[in-house]
């Protein structure tokens, strides 16, 4: 009898631990949205260039370039004490990125915020390995929201790395006509990786620029 009792136990307390890890670790299925592909190139793209939370300067003592890092600014669940998003809130002086760089695209702080809501989890490894429908696609809706992900922290502006501003169809329309984007994101010899300090583009979201340049890069 006390034998049966204590096993009762031991498989109550290994099932309590078992749930209890799930939700602390969920999965990208069960929240919908990728840390890894998501999240992380947001601040990477907006808030890791020279002199900023790098992991050489680490301004202000964050390294936005990694989960670790970015959750010493971020609150599970809490929103309104996330000091790095409200930071990305502000405008003028106090904005992250500093003037004169564009801030970050209301869809990208809703992004974030929905993220924080769900618990701020590290998911990764989300991609499925097929792509949405590859056909009809947008500049407006498919290539712009990738380069405001990935690209706007270091081609905004006429200063923009490299020559590009990537916040314009017109610097877009020019990179993509002579190669440089295409060759950047997909690492082809001869052109620099891109996006800098963050990891490759997924291939569902190169092959969406392939797919766009090849239609011509159209204003669409």
């Amino acid at each position: 009898m006390n034998l049966r009792y204590f096993l009762a136990l031991g498989l109550i307390f290994i099932c309590s631990y078992s749930c209890t890890f799930d939700k602390l670790d969920p999965s990208f299925a069960e929240i919908g949205i990728c840390f890894e592909t998501e999240i992380l190139p947001i601040f990477v793209s907006n808030c890791s260039t020279s002199g900023c939370h790098n992991p050489m300067d680490r301004e202000d003592g964050y390294d936005l370039t990694s989960y670790e890092g970015i959750m010493e600014g971020i609150k599970p669940y809490n929103v309104g004490k996330s000091k790095l998003l409200e930071y990305m809130k502000e405008r003028g002086d106090d904005q992250m990125p500093p003037l004169p760089a564009e801030p970050v695209s209301s869809e990208n702080i809703s992004l974030i915020e929905e993220w924080i809501n769900k618990g701020a989890p590290n998911t990764s490894n989300c991609e499925s390995g097929s792509c949405d429908s590859l056909s009809n696609i947008s500049y407006a809706s498919d290539i712009k929201p990738i380069l405001e992900t990935y690209c706007n922290g270091c081609h905004d502006g006429p200063s923009g790395g490299g020559g590009y501003d990537l916040t314009k169809f017109s610097g877009v329309k020019q990179s993509a006509n002579n190669g440089t984007l295409l060759g950047s994101v997909r690492y082809d010899p001869g052109y620099e990786p891109m996006p800098q300090n963050g990891g490759k583009l997924t291939g569902c979201r190169i092959k969406t620029i392939e797919t766009w340049i090849a239609e011509g890069a159209p204003d669409n």
